[in-house]
């Protein structure tokens, strides 16, 4: 008699991800936190003949967290120049479509979130201590209209 185990895929590993923002040039992070959103439920009461009701529940309104990116500082400028832009009334301007994408050990995409009509509410570097043998950290914090993961 012979055994055979069913093998499911191998999860995938979170080390190796990129944002990509439509006109933007793509940009690496070291950590991704809040993708996902929550839909309360609507709990109503309808009437039946005789006075009775009953009780039922009906899906409301999706709403998705904010997404936060944090990284080494760079040369780069491109967030906190992003972040201004919509700070300082470029609003209309500053909304970007854009995906998180998940590489595999391989370097192929494994995984991909598209998330639609974002801007940034948030841009914070960590405290610059010269005594600190730490890499100084970026943060970048984003509310969108839409999440979808498409892989």
């Amino acid at each position: 008699m012979s055994y055979f185990v069913v093998r499911q895929k191998d999860p995938l590993t979170a080390f190796s991800f990129y944002l990509e923002l439509l006109g933007m040039p793509k940009e690496e992070f070291r950590e991704v936190s809040g993708l996902g959103s929550d839909q309360p439920t609507i709990d109503m009461v309808l009437p039946l003949p005789r006075g009775l009701s009953v009780r039922v529940k009906a899906p409301g309104r999706a709403k998705f967290q904010d997404i936060t990116f944090k990284r080494p500082v760079t040369d780069s400028t491109t967030l906190a120049t992003w972040y201004l832009l919509a700070s300082s009334g470029g609003i209309d301007l500053a909304r970007k479509s854009g995906s998180i994408v998940l590489y595999g050990q391989d370097g192929t995409e494994r995984a991909r979130w598209n998330f639609f009509n974002a801007w940034p509410t948030k841009y914070s570097q960590s405290s610059l201590i010269a005594t600190a043998n730490e890499v100084a950290i970026e943060e970048l914090t984003i509310t969108y209209e839409y999440l979808l993961r498409v892989r």
